[in-house]
């Protein structure tokens, strides 16, 4: 019984996936449409206001990095951005993470481009509200550690592909 109890403990202490209930993975999925169409119209204060805020402090925080996002976003026209069904919650100390994958088609002058990728969620009110790092912030190992030390040993995050162009 104590094995049994031992092996329950070191499991919730290394982080958990979490039965996701169908309102949690609906949340996570409408908060990820929300960067979707906040990207759609440009509006950089949307996309800071639903970014993981240790990212936007190390940004110099919220106005700062509205003011390098907003520049960007003027110089492509979202086509298409498509949010997946998110997978498994996973928890480790007081936060929830989630990968949720996302599909962005672009058009930048004459070229298309589409690209798949995810949204890596992260909530502090298990569940309630969502903020997000994109994916291709994560793929640096050192920043990912520094961002998230301890992330629970059963998530993975899945690989970046490369953008395709379509015309």
């Amino acid at each position: 019984m104590r094995c049994v109890l031992a092996t329950v403990v070191l499991i919730l202490a290394c982080g958990e996936v979490v039965a996701a209930e169908p309102d949690q993975k609906e949340r996570v999925k409408k908060s990820a449409q929300a960067i979707g169409e906040a990207t759609r119209k440009g509006d950089a204060a949307a996309i800071v206001d639903l970014t993981y805020g240790p990212v936007v402090e190390e940004a110099g925080g919220r106005e700062k990095m509205i003011a390098a996002v907003g520049p960007g976003l003027t110089m492509f026209e979202v086509l298409d951005f498509t949010v997946g069904e998110p997978g498994d919650f996973h928890t480790a100390g007081k936060q929830t993470f989630v990968v949720v994958p996302i599909s962005v088609s672009v058009q930048v002058e004459t070229l298309k481009v589409k690209g798949n990728s995810y949204l890596f969620g992260i909530s502090a009110d298990a569940g309630a509200t969502w903020k997000f790092v994109d994916g291709q912030g994560l793929s640096d190992e050192a920043e990912r550690k520094k961002l998230f030390p301890e992330l629970p040993a059963g998530l993975k995050l899945p690989p970046l592909e490369e953008p395709m162009i379509i015309q």
